[in-house]
C-alpha cells in the first residue's frame, strides 16, 4: 500500500510551490495551509487521515528563533502527531521560502525572479504566476538544493524522503 502524503504549509506561496513541483520533483499529495509554528493541528484532523498517511510539515525557521512560542508549538505538534499515531516528516526552510528559492536556483536575490522591488510584491506575483514550474526551471531550479536546513533543537529534517 502506497503512502498518502499530506503537506502542511505556512501560506499561499508554499502551497503554490508544492502544487507545481509535486509529481515531478516531490511526491504527490494533498496540500493544506496550516501554520504549525502558530497553531496545533487539531486531533480531529489527524483522526480523519488515512491509515497510511504521512504528514509533511514545511516550516519557516526565521519565526522559530525569534519567538519561543513558535518553537514550542512545533514541538507540541510533533508530540500530537506521535500521540495520534501519525507518521510525519519535518522539512525546514532556512529562514523562509524566498531564501530557499534563491538557494535552489541561479538567483542571487529573490527580486531577480520577477524583477520586483519588495518581498510582498514578489509573493503577490508568485501566488498568481501561471507558468511557475517553467519559470523555476528557467532559473535553474534544483530540488537537491532546497530544504536542507537542520538544527539539533528541532525534529530531524527529512526532506530527502519526499524528493523524487
Amino acid at each position: 500500500m502506497r503512502n498518502i502524503i499530506h503537506y502542511f504549509v505556512e501560506g499561499e506561496c508554499e502551497k503554490k510551490l508544492i502544487n507545481v513541483i509535486k509529481n515531478k520533483y516531490i511526491q504527490s499529495g494533498k496540500v493544506r495551509i496550516k501554520n504549525i509554528s502558530q497553531k496545533v493541528i487539531h486531533p480531529s484532523i489527524l483522526r480523519t487521515l488515512e491509515r497510511n498517511a504521512i504528514c509533511v510539515m514545511i516550516v519557516d525557521t526565521d519565526v522559530l528563533y525569534n519567538n519561543e512560542k513558535c518553537f514550542q508549538k512545533i514541538l507540541e505538534n510533533k508530540r500530537n502527531l506521535e500521540k495520534n499515531g501519525v507518521k510525519y516528516i519535518f522539512v525546514y526552510q532556512d529562514k523562509d521560502l524566498e531564501d530557499e528559492i534563491v538557494k535552489s536556483t541561479n538567483l542571487k536575490k529573490i527580486s531577480e525572479m520577477f524583477g520586483t522591488k519588495s518581498v510582498r510584491e514578489h509573493k503577490t506575483i508568485f501566488k498568481d504566476y501561471k507558468n511557475l514550474l517553467q519559470k523555476l526551471e528557467s532559473i535553474g531550479f534544483d530540488i537537491n538544493k532546497i530544504w536542507l536546513y537542520n538544527d539539533d533543537k528541532l525534529p530531524e529534517n527529512k526532506s530527502k524522503k519526499i524528493k523524487l
